[in-house]
């Protein structure tokens, strides 16, 4: 999989939306934070791989880097070209901020492995699998419980103000359904796609 962080612009709009303190400047300490990248070969740098180092990070969870059949091949240079030729520029590397334009993006995987997938299993549950206080439930989430929050109206006459979880809805692997309250908070990660319909399905989100 392709190691491409969101475009700033986009990011910075989640802020404007109304959601404070998310915005590009927040999370990309983090997104360095997370990341353990791996320098491309001479050989890879000679195939046409370009980077920016000082945007990378070097010590996280998460390993990305170059696949090691990259420095046997001879299309980027050339790929490259043509797309300039169309107008759109070669992009040094996407992971500053700005993904238009033309660029070898990194993958999550290990090239010493080789070529290993970092998937957020290895990244994020294999290291810590083992210990006392992590239990891992397997089954599939549907909604969040969400908590009695008091109700007040916009100048529009729309109801708004904060909402919080208390807990998950999950079916078993045989299909069961099975609420887990939470004591201290709830963490929604189920990637770009899942996340989405997860909060609508909670009634956050498109009413539609």
């Amino acid at each position: 999989m392709a190691y491409v962080r969101g475009n700033e612009a986009e990011l910075d709009a989640w802020e404007k939306l109304g959601n404070a303190g998310w915005n590009w400047a927040s999370l990309y300490p983090y997104y360095k934070r997370s990341e353990d990248f791996a320098i491309p070969s001479p050989g890879q740098q000679a195939a046409g791989v370009t980077f920016d180092a000082s945007v990378h990070g070097d010590s996280g969870p998460v390993r990305t880097g170059y696949a090691n059949a990259f420095g046997n091949m001879t299309l980027t240079r050339t790929v490259r070209k043509a797309w300039e030729e169309l107008g759109l520029p070669h992009n040094v590397d996407t992971a500053a901020g700005n993904v238009r334009g033309v660029s070898t993006n990194p993958l999550t995987l290990e090239p010493a492995v080789p070529d290993l997938r970092w998937d957020a299993a290895q990244a994020y549950w294999y290291p810590v699998e083992g210990r006392p206080n992590l239990k891992i439930i397997r089954g599939t989430a549907r909604r969040l419980v969400l908590a009695d929050t008091p109700k007040v109206k916009d100048l529009k006459g729309r109801e708004c103000g904060s909402i919080s979880a208390k807990g998950v809805e999950y079916l078993t692997e045989d299909g069961q359904t099975v609420v887990v309250s939470a004591a201290k908070e709830v963490i929604l990660s189920a990637g770009s796609l899942r996340t989405p319909l997860v909060l609508e399905s909670s009634g956050i989100g498109n009413p539609r």
